[in-house]
């Protein structure tokens, strides 16, 4: 470690530099630390976010998409909001492909 990388690391680990911690690299390359293991989930309800959206391959969006291609509509947001407003479909400017 150079002595600008050992006073940044001095200054991340609050002024407490150790030199046997695995997780800094030393003059002999970086360490291999252990794995880390998180047991929390961040979806722990299981409840999928896009279940109102339609399925890929949806044959509505893809006649609905067609239609806009040939009145030469595309613009995603403008694709989106008539999708809603048309078709009762949720499907946001970003997913619009």
């Amino acid at each position: 470690m150079t002595d600008s990388e050992s006073e940044i690391a001095s200054q991340l680990l609050g002024g407490h530099q150790d030199d046997s911690d695995p997780g800094l690299e030393s003059d002999t390359g970086p360490v291999a630390s252990g794995s880390h293991h998180v047991s929390s989930s961040n979806n722990w309800a299981g409840k999928n976010q896009y279940e109102n959206s339609p399925r890929i391959g949806d044959t509505r969006v893809h006649a609905a998409l067609l239609e806009y291609h040939r009145r030469n509509i595309t613009n995603k947001d403008t694709i989106s909001q008539l999708l809603k407003a048309d078709h009762n479909i949720s499907l946001s400017a970003s997913s619009v492909t």
